[in-house]
């Protein structure tokens, strides 16, 4: 049970995504930033321990927190166009559970699950980590993969380069 306090700190910080109080664990008060923000004092980490309630509010106040550039424009990552594409379930939930990012911001989120079909919602960066991943199973260089996760990842890929054709060299 978090206290009070930490309730409302979360409630009144939008940038916190989620707090974890593991006190009683022997660990840290663990706060979550949302994907578009970072620590300022170590850019690119949206994941910090406190020890006490007292330097979590003075660690997660706004002058505390950044919000991330995208690498891919320069922009903020929160103020870049998303879609939604629809794709089959089989291979998102292979990419999902294998998870080929580097940092959890680069995940696409599943907005939406019909039948075979899934919904995500990709910025650029995304789409292209997406892509990336469809073209190298599409490609049939895996041994072992099952069938509906190859075609999956061909759908992915035409449907990547459709959006977003490659420029040709």
């Amino acid at each position: 049970m978090q206290s009070k306090t930490i309730v409302q700190i979360k409630a009144a910080r939008s940038w916190i995504r989620h707090i974890d109080d593991e006190r009683s664990l022997g660990n840290s008060i663990i706060v979550t930033l949302t994907d578009a923000f970072c620590f300022a004092d170590d850019p690119g980490c949206g994941v910090k321990g406190f020890d006490t309630v007292s330097e979590l509010r003075a660690g997660t106040r706004k002058s505390d927190v950044v919000e991330k550039l995208s690498s891919s424009t320069g922009q903020s990552a929160a103020s870049e166009p998303k879609v939604h594409l629809t794709i089959p379930a089989m291979y998102w939930d292979d990419f999902s559970d294998r998870c080929p990012v580097d940092e959890p911001s680069q995940m696409p989120n599943e907005v939406r699950r019909s039948g075979s079909r899934v919904t995500v919602e990709v910025n650029p960066v995304q789409m292209e980590y997406l892509r990336g991943d469809a073209d190298f199973y599409a490609g049939g260089n895996t041994d072992g993969t099952p069938p509906g996760v190859l075609r999956g990842a061909k759908r992915v890929a035409d449907l990547c380069a459709a959006i977003n054709p490659k420029p040709r060299a």
